[in-house]
């Protein structure tokens, strides 16, 4: 299982514009992954619905995130 997940995720702007169309994809733990395609490929689309600025019409996204705990020592 992956920390970020696509899967047929479909986004579409009020012109009409399909910018992103069934996406599929999985991030795994430690991956360093470039995203790439052609001018209106909807690279930037998928990056802004990753980080919450856009919601996605279609399909699912799963995030998994880590939380870190920090033990901070005073004295």
């Amino acid at each position: 299982m992956g920390i970020i997940e696509f899967k047929d995720v479909s986004f579409q702007y009020p012109n009409g514009f399909s910018a992103v169309e069934n996406v599929s994809f999985e991030i795994n733990e430690g991956e360093a992954i470039a995203i790439i395609g052609q001018n209106g490929a909807g690279k930037t689309t998928t990056v802004k619905m990753i980080n919450g600025l856009l919601s996605f019409q279609y399909g699912k996204m799963l995030l998994f995130i880590h939380f870190i705990h920090f033990l901070f020592i005073l004295g």
